[in-house]
């Protein structure tokens, strides 16, 4: 079974135009379940599997939006 983190990793890497918070904003990502179920840290952690420089980019944008840019932290 797949993590929430492995499942947006996964719909990143094959959507690589989500690079900005407006992008994750029209996801409707619920920003309060993902911070239930995601840490920053091990979204950081599989980015660097990928050793790919777009879905660290892309991480980093997701990250300010779930955690930074949330109402609610």
């Amino acid at each position: 079974m797949a993590t929430a983190e492995k499942a947006l990793i996964d719909f990143l890497y094959y959507h690589p135009d989500y690079i900005s918070i407006d992008d994750f904003d029209g996801m409707r990502l619920i920003r309060e379940i993902a911070q239930e179920r995601m840490t920053p840290e091990t979204l950081r952690s599989l980015a660097e599997v990928f050793q790919n420089s777009r879905i660290k980019k892309q991480i980093e944008v997701a990250i300010h939006y779930i955690w930074e840019d949330s109402p609610h932290s």
